[in-house]
């Protein structure tokens, strides 16, 4: 049930629906709560077996999501290869919630980048510096030429369907478990034997 929930784009009561099909019978509620509680779990225990090898090049960005009427940002970032870096939900838009990211970041990498491309604000200089070190290179690209900026919309097609979260907490996990879950098959997919190279 939870993978329905955070591979494909189905509210809660689709979900229930396809599993009442099979005979397995309960409400969307159910479905609801399972979507608030074990999504950090789930995205925990991919983190901890994901790979730490990563390319030297990472691009990082922002997007909004809202919750509870409140707009959130959401920070990814993924490297040149397209593999997933870590993503963060964050009330704010500033250098603390920039250093967040980069100190989460680097729990899993064993060093630093080479550069770091990202949208331009203003907390992305001295956060890199101060987490990362001086020597990490920061570059400059309008949204539209980031990568991590297109995959975006992956996260939201499966977030919208929702329509919203109780709190900022529960929002985090699920988005942190759709792009865990999404990492985890991708690389499983492109070792496939026959398979072609796919982002989806």
């Amino acid at each position: 049930m939870l993978y329905c929930r955070l591979r494909f784009k189905r509210s809660y009561r689709d979900v229930a629906e396809l599993f009442w099909l099979q005979g397995l019978h309960f409400t969307h509620e159910t479905v609801r709560d399972w979507s608030e509680r074990f999504p950090a779990e789930l995205a925990e225990h991919i983190r901890i077996k994901r790979q730490r090898t990563f390319g030297r090049t990472w691009y990082v960005d922002e997007t909004y999501v809202r919750i509870q009427g409140k707009w959130c940002y959401l920070y990814r970032g993924i490297d040149e290869y397209g593999n997933l870096l870590d993503v963060r939900l964050s009330e704010h838009r500033d250098m603390e919630a920039a250093k967040a990211v980069f100190e989460q970041v680097a729990e899993l990498m064993p060093e630093p980048p080479e550069r770091i491309v990202t949208d331009g604000h203003t907390s992305y200089p001295r956060a890199i510096s101060e987490v990362l070190g001086e020597s990490v290179e920061h570059r400059v690209f309008k949204s539209v030429h980031n990568p991590v900026e297109q995959s975006h919309r992956k996260l939201k097609q499966r977030y919208y369907p929702t329509m919203g979260f109780s709190n900022v907490e529960t929002a985090g996990y699920f988005c942190e478990a759709v792009e865990e879950l999404n990492q985890f098959l991708r690389v499983r997919r492109r070792f496939r034997p026959g398979w072609a190279n796919s982002e989806a």
